[in-house]
């Protein structure tokens, strides 16, 4: 069923921002949560009983004995300098704290730490460690806070907690970029000494009072004019206040109306590099009272070719009336700081002050035409052969130079500084030139003749060959303008200007004629006859280079633009993230979304300035989101990261501008990638228990309301080729809920009596474009059959079938149409309840609604509906199939263009079931079994969270219960504690003649005697077989030694001994 589609009543790159990450102030925070406004997400706490909670703040809650916590690793590389900043605000009594960085390598081990600040009370404020030096093999590091129940370093006796927020990390290439500053680009903003920079409009006027004052001693005083629309100015054009294309800006002022209080809006006027007008953003709204000064702010994103910027102050009010302003500021920034300006007083680590840009060099404009307002003289204009050509000057319309045909020929034109047989007006092969002129009256009583009526027409050919003929087409009053670019071998070119031909009475006049070398007409006309004025908006020189009237005219200037800046030693809070906005005047873009899928944004955007082989902005990993302004504010429509970029490029069209010549296609993917990729072997049966799962996993949750972390779980399966996604499936699956990426790249997870139930939103004829209602007999489910993941007492995981379970009716009816789940944790009992649930809602197929399209075509519409999520509760209508049922929404597609704007939703069956998600098979040979002692080649820092150093420390049976379960008290302790297996300094033996447990040997011994072989050597006593006298000896060798132990180890290697204790 189809409805009309209205026409678009916007363009879409008014109200979408395509926005990826940017560090163009030189420091990002890497702190992806600084204050819980994620709940516990991007914070690791690696202790058992230990969790952060998210809300106002961070809170962190340990146990007695050691305790820290960390944020997740972040990329800092060797040699580069890091530096933190907190605030630290309560937590219990007496408590303290110290901070310090962990430098990490390549394959996650701990290099080392940074220096360690002093303990620190839990209440102490703002604190920051000081910039940091990454070490040599550094790839990540993280933040630590160790707590402590003294500040000598004696650990905490029992629970406590720790309360923090605005924790920043920057890092640098040197220590001193990381301090915080600031830039007021406002050059004249609370009006001390006088109104220089700004104008007032029409009859209105300015000046400088001291009646008045919001900073400082003065303000500006403005008085309306007759008019009933009134506004003042800061200076246009090339003189404005210098931005960066795409970067989003602060606005704010103070306003006090003297008698009558009105709304006043301020507006951005951008202009480009050139000082061509581009157009006004969204304006900043304010409505001034007579009793006090009234503050009016707002954001706004200057557009991607922006270079300088404007302030309009506009307002109606009655002749007369006056109102002042105070405190102008222009902040790069996504959100609204305090005001400054030089002469605020230094404070708190601040250094405030007024410095001078260096002058700003504007680019040269020549104009090549010899005398083209034009004189008397008309220096350089030739007549046609079929025309003649006079000088008048037309009072308001100035000087002109009138075409008349001389026969009713249509070749009839004057020719701009010669015609043909050479290059004309200094011309040069190769190059690009912009020709533009006035024309300013017209009159063909006898009709026009010839497609070159009216028109500015440029020739040019190479050598002997034919020429190239280009054209304006006529031009109907106002300016006309073409740019060209001559072939390299180019031997003639030369302008004319034409009426065209007809009676004599019949006539064209001409006037401000500019030939200058550029890819596009680059301001507006010159000539060199004005003097500069401080009343207007332009900035040209506008003086003679040459002969008056008989030469060519250029423009030249520089301009110094003065502005306060702030300057803070120590790192200041910063955002999590800073985007650009990239989206340009011509886009496609395609958003799909759908549950526990991978969301995706592919993205067409034509713009040679972002072209990712020359621009570092677009590249795979960075974070990037597509917003909607929905009454007034911005919000995400999809969050993820760049996963790939493609640019194909137009070389061949001359009439293409160069920055349209790069069509660029970039892929998006939200947070269900990470999800996907991040490993979690061990899967829980509770919904309330997912955060255990998610900790770590690089994307925030919100389960059953809450981002917070828990202190304990109970596993109850454990698979080493699972993923974060797919346990999260897994129980959502065992407990019949609900799960789903939100737009703002939230994992949510809810069981089903916890998923909120608003009003739904009415989705009727007068809404949707597109409605897809079905009606098929295999739209059913008669038959469910589940595998159930179960963890033993040893640590292995089972898998158990049950079913098939089947509605013979249904199967009968429409034949048997059986899915299968993957759950964890329940018993046979439990299995059964959920099957019987599952057939009886979903056995009989019924008319379904698929899907609604609607057209975004006005604003309204787009506050309405833009901000469809996953999971919400709409009501679709429809007269013509008697039609009314409550959905829930399961798939969301956006399709924008420059001019449209389509919203699809689709729906899951009502009672229905979320479709299974592939659970990867256990892995049995590496099934966790709790017990098993291995050896780990890292230091114990980092020893995995699912297993125990062999030391023979003491555990509680309550945090360890598997592992209980197989060791008992082999190793000691007793009661509510056991001991693990002490490996230290130790080689195990097999258990025999050993029993299990007991220890024995050392590594040296000393051998006694009777260690010694048996025997000992003999010889002889007595006479000398050869006669008598002094003779040698021979008898018994005496027994001797030290007593030295020796060491019997074998050749040994130091390795950290681990048990599998979850």
């Amino acid at each position: 069923m189809v409805s009309s589609v209205a026409v678009q009543e916007f363009d879409t790159v008014d109200v979408l921002r395509l926005e990826v990450e940017t560090d163009a102030t030189g420091l990002v925070n890497l702190v992806q949560n600084p204050s819980g406004e994620l709940g516990g997400w991007g914070w690791i706490t690696t202790i058992v009983g230990s969790k952060i909670d998210g809300g106002a703040a961070l809170t962190y809650t340990g146990v007695a004995g050691a305790s820290w916590f960390t944020t997740e690793e972040m990329p800092v590389a060797a040699g580069q300098y890091a530096a933190a900043r907190w605030n630290a605000t309560g937590g219990t009594a007496g408590y303290y704290f110290r901070a310090r960085f962990e430098w990490i390598n390549s394959a996650g081990a701990v290099i080392s730490s940074s220096t360690q600040t002093g303990y620190l009370a839990r209440n102490s404020g703002v604190g920051n460690l000081g910039a940091q030096l990454a070490p040599a093999g550094t790839v990540w590091a993280r933040l630590r806070f160790d707590v402590y129940a003294t500040n000598t370093g004696t650990n905490p006796g029992g629970a406590h907690t720790f309360t923090f927020k605005e924790v920043t990390v920057a890092k640098a290439a040197t220590s001193g970029v990381l301090g915080q500053s600031r830039a007021n680009l406002v050059p004249n903003p609370s009006f001390e000494t006088d109104t220089a920079g700004w104008v007032a409009a029409g009859d209105a006027a300015i000046a400088r009072s001291t009646a008045q004052a919001y900073v400082g001693a003065a303000s500006l005083r403005y008085t309306h004019g007759s008019t009933a629309g009134g506004s003042f100015w800061t200076l246009d054009g090339r003189r404005g206040i210098p931005v960066t294309g795409g970067a989003i800006y602060a606005i704010s002022t103070q306003s006090k109306a003297a008698t009558t209080a009105r709304t006043w809006k301020v507006y951005p006027q951008w202009y480009d590099a050139t000082g061509t007008y581009l157009g006004s953003g969204s304006p900043v709204s304010l409505t001034n009272t007579t009793g006090g000064w009234t503050l009016g702010s707002g954001t706004v994103t200057a557009p991607a070719s922006a270079a300088t910027l404007a302030l309009e102050v506009n307002v109606t009010a009655a002749a007369g009336e006056q109102h002042y302003f105070d405190a102008f500021m222009v902040e790069q920034a996504n959100s609204v700081g305090t005001y400054f300006d030089a002469a605020t007083p230094d404070a708190g680590g601040w250094d405030y002050g007024g410095t001078t840009r260096s002058p700003l060099a504007l680019p040269t404009r020549t104009n090549l035409v010899l005398d083209p307002l034009p004189s008397a003289a008309l220096n350089g204009y030739a007549a046609g052969p079929n025309a003649s050509i006079q000088y008048l000057n037309l009072g308001g319309i100035g000087p002109v130079v009138r075409v008349r045909p001389t026969s009713a020929n249509p070749d009839t034109f004057v020719s701009v500084g010669g015609d043909t047989g050479a290059m004309r007006l200094g011309m040069q092969a190769g190059k690009t030139y912009t020709v533009s002129a006035g024309m300013v009256g017209t009159n063909h009583p006898g009709g026009d003749f010839g497609d070159r009526t009216d028109a500015i027409v440029v020739f040019h050919r190479v050598g002997a060959g034919a020429y190239t003929e280009l054209s304006t087409g006529p031009v109907t009053g106002g300016r006309g303008s073409l740019t060209f670019t001559l072939p390299s071998g180019a031997t003639e070119a030369f302008i004319r200007l034409y009426h065209g031909g007809g009676s004599a009475l019949s006539y064209t006049d001409w006037q401000q004629v500019i030939l200058e070398e550029a890819t596009s007409e680059t301001g507006p006309y010159f000539d060199g006859s004005t003097p500069d004025s401080t009343s207007d908006f332009t900035l040209y020189d506008r003086a003679w280079t040459g002969t008056a009237n008989n030469s060519t005219s250029t423009e030249a200037a520089t301009v110094t633009l003065p502005y306060a800046t702030a300057v803070n030693s120590n790192l200041g809070y910063l955002d999590p993230v800073q985007y650009l906005n990239v989206i340009g005047e011509s886009h496609e873009l395609r958003v799909v979304r759908q549950e526990l899928q991978v969301g995706t944004l592919d993205a067409t955007i034509i713009s040679r300035t972002l072209d990712p082989a020359d621009s570092a902005l677009i590249r795979p990993g960075r974070r990037a989101r597509l917003r909607a302004l929905v009454a007034g504010v911005w919000e995400e429509l999809i969050t993820g990261k760049l996963l790939t970029a493609s640019v194909e490029y137009e070389l061949k069209d001359p009439k293409l501008p160069d920055e349209k010549r790069a069509t660029i296609t970039v892929n998006l993917v939200d947070a269900g990638q990470p999800l996907s990729q991040a490993k979690r072997p061990q899967g829980v049966a509770t919904i309330a228990e997912l955060p255990f799962v998610l900790e770590g996993a690089g994307v925030p949750w919100n389960v059953n309301g809450s981002g917070n972390q828990v202190a304990t779980a109970t596993p109850t399966t454990f698979n080493d080729n699972a993923s974060a996604l797919t346990q999260v499936a897994l129980t959502r699956d065992t407990r019949a809920g609900y799960a789903w990426v939100s737009r703002r790249g939230v994992v949510n997870a809810w069981d089903p009596g916890s998923l909120p139930a608003p009003a739904p939103v009415v989705l009727d004829e007068t809404t949707y474009s597109d409605l897809k209602v079905t009606f098929a007999t295999d739209d059913c489910i008669n038959a469910v059959a589940f595998t159930v993941q179960s963890l033993g007492v040893d640590g292995t995981t089972t898998e158990t079938t049950y079913g098939p379970y089947e509605d013979a009716t249904s199967i009968e009816t429409y034949g048997r149409f059986l899915k299968e789940f993957t759950v964890t944790g329940l018993s046979k009992a439990q299995v059964d309840t959920l099957a019987a649930a599952i057939i009886a809602a979903n056995k009989t197929p019924s008319r379904r609604v698929q899907s609604v399209t609607l057209p975004l075509t006005k604003l309204a519409r787009v506050d309405a509906h833009a901000l469809r999520d996953l999971y919400d509760l709409v009501k679709v209508n429809n007269t013509e199939v008697a039609l009314s049922a409550n959905l829930r929404v399961t798939g969301i597609e956006h399709v924008v263009t420059t001019r449209s704007w389509l919203l699809t939703l689709t729906f899951a069956a009502n009672g229905g079931v979320a479709s299974p998600i592939f659970q990867p098979p256990v892995q049995s040979d590496a099934s966790p079994d709790v017990g098993v002692i291995e050896w780990f080649a890292g230091p114990t820092s980092k020893v995995p969270s699912t297993k125990l150093v062999c030391d023979g420390s003491s555990k509680a049976v309550a945090s360890y219960p598997y592992l209980f379960a197989v060791i008992g008290y082999t190793y000691g302790g007793s009661g509510a504690n056991f001991n693990v297996p002490n490996l230290v300094d130790r080689f195990p033996i097999g258990a025999g003649t050993k029993a299990l447990g007991t220890t024995g040997g050392g590594p040296t011994k000393t051998l006694a005697v009777a260690n010694l072989p048996g025997g000992h050597p003999t010889g002889y006593t007595g006479s000398s077989l050869m006669g008598s006298g002094p003779t040698p000896a021979f008898g018994v060798t005496a027994t001797g030694g030290t007593s030295t132990p020796f060491d019997v180890m074998n050749p040994w290697l130091a390795l950290t001994p681990v048990i599998r204790a979850v």
